[in-house]
C-alpha cells in the first residue's frame, strides 16, 4: 500500500522487487529458522536478510520518478536498514560491510543515474544522502562495535563463572557423596540419615611407622599419594564411597549413601585389589610395606558433620567393629566378620580363624577372605 502512495508510476516494477526479490528471500530465511542447522549460521542469515532488504530499497529508490513522492521518501528506508543492521546483534564485521555495500550501491545507482542528476538541486540532494547515510553509517559502526565488545565481555565472564562453578561442584564432589552434596545445596541443614545395612572396610599400611622415620617430608607424602590415588581409583571402578584418611588408614563404605545389595561383594573385590596392588607396590618399589584390611557388615548413620570443613562420616558399632577387624588382623590379610562372611561364602573362598576376642566386643568369630571363587 505504501507504494501505491509514494510510486504511483512505478509502483508495478516496486512490487515486483519487493514480492520477486525480498519477499522470496525473508520467506526462506523464515522457513529455515526452523531447522537444527539454523542456529549455526544465524549470523549469516541474518545478515543475507540485511543485505537483502537494503539492496531491494536501493533497488526501488533507483527506479522511482522524480515527481514521485517516495522519490525522496525511500532515503528514510536506508537509514532505518543501517541502523536496523548495527542494531541486531549481527558479528560487526559482518554489520560494517552490509552497511557499505548498500551506501556504494546507492551512490552507484544515484551518481550515474541522469534522473537524479538533472538538476542542481538533485545533485545536493543525492550528495547529502550520501553523507547523511555515511555518517549514519559510521554511528552504527561505533555502536556496534560497542555492543560486540561488550557482548564479548559477557561472554567471557559468564564462561568464567560457569568454570568456577564447575570447579566448586568439583572439589565438593571430591569432599561429599554427589547424592549427599546436592541435598546440602539446597537445603543446608543437618543431614543424617540411618542405614538397615551397609559393609564397612578399613585399611591400615603395616610397617609404616619404621618406614616414615627413614624417609623425608616430601618422600613420605608422595608414598601415600601415589598408593592411596590408586586405592582411590579402585573405588570409583567399583562404585564405592571411600569416607575418609586417617594418618596411613583408609576408610571405604558401601551401600552408604546409595543402597546396593552386593555391598559386601563389592567391598571383598576392592579389597583384594587393594592387597594385589600392595605386593606389586612394594616389589616395585623396596618398600616393606603392607596391608591390614577389616571388614564388617551391619546397619550405621551416616551424615555431615560441622559448618566448616565439614566431613561425611559414619557411626556406629558396625564401624567400629569393622576398625576392630582390621586392628586386629594380620598384615597381608582380609580380617572379615561372621556377618560379613554370610554375605560372602557364595562367591568367595573364605578360611575360618575360630574365635578372637575383639576389645569391646568380647569373643567373635571370624575369617579370612583369600579370594574369589572361580566356580561363581
Amino acid at each position: 500500500m505504501a507504494d501505491f502512495f509514494n510510486l504511483p508510476i512505478t509502483r508495478h516494477f516496486a512490487w515486483l522487487i519487493r514480492y520477486g526479490f525480498i519477499c522470496p528471500a525473508f520467506t526462506a530465511i523464515i522457513i529455515f529458522s526452523f531447522s537444527r542447522n539454523f542456529q549455526r549460521v544465524m549470523q549469516v542469515a541474518i545478515t543475507t536478510v540485511q543485505l537483502v532488504g537494503g539492496l531491494g530499497i536501493v533497488m526501488i529508490a533507483a527506479i522511482a520518478q522524480p515527481e514521485e513522492p517516495g522519490y525522496r521518501l525511500y532515503f528514510m528506508g536506508f537509514v532505518f536498514i543501517i541502523l536496523g543492521i548495527h542494531f541486531c546483534r549481527i558479528r560487526f564485521i559482518y554489520a560494517s560491510t552490509i552497511g557499505w555495500i548498500i551506501w556504494l550501491t546507492y551512490a552507484f545507482i544515484a551518481l550515474f543515474s541522469q534522473q537524479m542528476l538533472q538538476s542542481e538541486s538533485g545533485l545536493i540532494f543525492v550528495l547529502g544522502n550520501l553523507f547523511y547515510l555515511g555518517m549514519i553509517n559510521f554511528a552504527g559502526m561505533l555502536v556496534g562495535y560497542l555492543l560486540e565488545v561488550s557482548a564479548r565481555i559477557d561472554f567471557l565472564q559468564r564462561r568464567a563463572l560457569a568454570y568456577e562453578k564447575r570447579k566448586s561442584e568439583s572439589l565438593l564432589l571430591n569432599i561429599l557423596p554427589q547424592s549427599i552434596a546436592a541435598r546440602l545445596k539446597q537445603d543446608p541443614s543437618t543431614i543424617a540419615q540411618e542405614y538397615a545395612i551397609a559393609s564397612i572396610l578399613f585399611a591400615d599400611i603395616v610397617n609404616f611407622t619404621p618406614l616414615s622415620s627413614q624417609l623425608s617430608p616430601t618422600e613420605l607424602v608422595n608414598l601415600l599419594d601415589e598408593m592411596f590415588s590408586h586405592f582411590d581409583q579402585l573405588v570409583e571402578q567399583y562404585g564405592l564411597e571411600k569416607i575418609k584418611t586417617i594418618g596411613d588408614c583408609y576408610m571405604v563404605a558401601s551401600g552408604v549413601p546409595t543402597p546396593r545389595e552386593d555391598h559386601a561383594e563389592a567391598l571383598a573385590h576392592l579389597a583384594l585389589d587393594m592387597l594385589h596392588y600392595l605386593k606389586s607396590f612394594a616389589q616395585q618399589t623396596g618398600y616393606p610395606v603392607n596391608l591390614r584390611i577389616g571388614i564388617h557388615t551391619g546397619s550405621v548413620v551416616a551424615g555431615v558433620i560441622g559448618r566448616k570443613k565439614f566431613l561425611y562420616d559414619l557411626w556406629g558399632d558396625t564401624v567400629n567393629t569393622a576398625s576392630r577387624m582390621e586392628s586386629h588382623g594380620e598384615p597381608g590379610c582380609v580380617q572379615i566378620s561372621q556377618t560379613t562372611y554370610e554375605y560372602l561364602a557364595s562367591h568367595f573362598i573364605c578360611q575360618s580363624q575360630g574365635s578372637i576376642v575383639v576389645k569391646g566386643k568380647g569373643p567373635m568369630e571370624v575369617w579370612h577372605l583369600v579370594g574369589r571363587n572361580p566356580e561363581v
